[in-house]
């Protein structure tokens, strides 16, 4: 969902999204990578000098496995939006070293600000990198231990090279 910055209202936009919206679906499913199981929020958007604020609350829980053992698991992410976008610099050059500063910073659009970036963004930064059972932002969905799978150490040789198992490379 694209918004124009320049049209905002002085008062700014405040934007419910849920399930049904498809914008806010596929942000979360991208910023988790995994299956939308719930999604809940408000983004406020102001304008405030040469920036846009981004303000409010999201929640989304997606299906994923744990790294470890391969279990199904849901991973939970709800907390406050805070983001601040501004102009991209003019003429800046491909190699630009960033600064401290712009480092929290995101960059608009060619004037418009798409709330799916915005939201995938949160959710990408507030998710965990790696899904284990153990992680505070996981509920696991089976019981047991979260152990090791296990993997065949050997796997079974295709039949088409069986003849080559007998060849007699010395000799």
């Amino acid at each position: 969902m694209r918004i124009v910055v320049e049209e905002l209202p002085e008062a700014g936009l405040e934007l419910a999204f849920g399930p049904t919206d498809r914008w806010a679906v596929d942000a979360a499913r991208q910023g988790l990578d995994g299956e939308v199981l719930e999604l809940a929020g408000t983004l406020r958007v102001r304008r405030l000098g040469p920036g846009v604020q981004v303000t409010g609350r999201a929640r989304a829980a997606v299906a994923q496995r744990c790294v470890r053992c391969l279990r199904e698991v849901r991973v939970v992410v709800d907390g406050p939006v805070s983001l601040w976008y501004e102009a991209s610099p003019e003429h800046a050059p491909d190699q630009a070293a960033l600064t401290a500063d712009a480092l929290d910073v995101g960059f608009l659009e060619g004037g418009d600000l798409d709330l799916g970036v915005v939201l995938m963004e949160f959710f990408a930064l507030e998710g965990p990198t790696v899904v284990r059972c153990a992680d505070p932002l996981v509920e696991v969905l089976e019981e047991g231990p979260c152990e090791l799978a296990t993997v065949d150490p050997e796997p079974a040789m295709d039949p088409r090279f069986a003849i080559l198992k007998d060849l007699d490379l010395d000799g």
